[in-house]
């Protein structure tokens, strides 16, 4: 008997694609269907009596059902699988925005517990052209080092380029309270470094 392997859990994003790609289906297929089942039905009226199925608006029917079995038949198939399937969109929605909230929270939360442990740090004020070079060569040395700059972006940017762990505080280095979460009480022998 061989063995069972477990597969790789899907990512939010990959769960929010295949959710889009499952309302998609669900769409064209119910368009299809009715186009198929209707004789004077125009392909707009089969897409329109299929969005107020699946989202359950009730604007009227555009196509006659109520007198037709095998219409109401694959109205129903639909108004269930439709529903799942637009269920499923916001769920795999909803899970991307809070993980995502959740992970950059923790990440945040991580990071600061690791700059209150560090003492004799560089500080760097702004990534600007210059600020960007001081931080490179801080970085290279492998010392200690907290960025602050107010511009978010920019930061997530130098992070991604630098390919390692890196240390920041977003805000206005001029203010004490960032100075304070960024340590700079704890870094007076190595420096506050203005990169701007």
């Amino acid at each position: 008997m061989g063995r069972h392997r477990r597969s790789k859990p899907r990512s939010p994003g990959e769960r929010l694609f295949r959710a889009a790609l499952l309302q998609l289906l669900v769409f064209a297929g119910g368009t299809s269907g009715y186009y198929l089942l209707t004789d004077e039905s125009s392909l707009l009226d089969c897409a329109f009596m299929t969005a107020i199925t699946i989202t359950t608006v009730g604007y009227g029917e555009s196509i006659p059902v109520s007198h037709d079995p095998v219409l109401q038949v694959f109205t129903i198939f639909l108004l269930i699988i439709g529903m799942g399937a637009v269920l499923y969109f916001v769920s795999a929605l909803a899970a991307l925005m809070i993980e995502g909230q959740l992970r950059d929270i923790f990440q945040r939360w991580q990071m600061e517990r690791r700059v209150a442990g560090f003492e004799n740090h560089f500080i760097i004020a702004g990534l600007g052209r210059t600020g960007r070079n001081i931080a490179e060569e801080v970085l290279r040395g492998d010392n200690d080092c907290v960025l602050i700059d107010n511009d978010e972006q920019r930061l997530d940017e130098f992070v991604a380029a630098m390919k390692k762990s890196v240390n920041f505080v977003v805000g206005d280095a001029t203010d004490d309270d960032i100075l304070r979460r960024a340590g700079i009480e704890r870094a007076p022998g190595r420096g506050f470094l203005p990169g701007q």
